[in-house]
């Protein structure tokens, strides 16, 4: 029996850091240095590995961030928290999340109270990710007239999303298409 009353909080920190253009590169560079402490014989090999990931990460980013400049200052409303790590790097606001709680579903008067949020705001849409319930996005769409814009979330989240840099070329692809 798992205990949904305090939602899907995450105690250790919230693990969906790799929507964070800035951070992968991070991760990737503890990874490489890590592996190279357990696997001393083959440092170099991770280490060129990391190196042409870096080169080729910096390169897509500045197409990234290029783009995601044309985002600035949207207002979204989201289904979920995992999508933090997005505003890390994207220039977007989000003014309201659907779930009271994380993990926990909206309820009536907290979809009526995000309602009322929207309304006295310019919001772009709604960010809804594959493993989210959509029903509180679509019953704020209809009332509201936003878009739900799908996002991946993760690789293989969507067709287009096959690894990561695909994940950051879907994700950014979607924000734009719904402008």
């Amino acid at each position: 029996h798992v205990d949904r009353s305090q939602g899907h909080i995450h105690p250790e920190g919230n693990p969906h850091l790799h929507l964070d253009y800035g951070r992968v590169l991070k991760v990737g560079e503890a990874l490489s240095s890590r592996l190279s402490e357990i696997d001393a014989e083959h440092a170099g090999q991770y280490a060129a590995q990391f190196q042409k990931f870096s080169q080729m990460w910096q390169g897509k980013g500045k197409g990234w961030l290029q783009s995601g400049h044309k985002l600035k200052d949207r207002n979204y409303v989201v289904t979920h928290s995992q999508w933090l790590y997005l505003r890390e790097w994207l220039p977007i606001h989000f003014v309201a999340d659907l779930e009271p709680k994380p993990g926990l579903p909206p309820t009536a008067q907290h979809l009526q109270s995000v309602l009322n949020t929207i309304q006295a705001q310019d919001v772009a849409g709604i960010l809804v990710g594959p493993f989210d319930d959509r029903q509180g996005a679509e019953w704020l769409s209809e009332k509201s007239g936003l878009p739900i814009i799908d996002l991946p979330f993760t690789v293989g989240g969507s067709d287009d999303a096959r690894d990561l840099p695909a994940l950051f070329d879907a994700t950014l692809s979607r924000l734009l298409e719904a402008e």
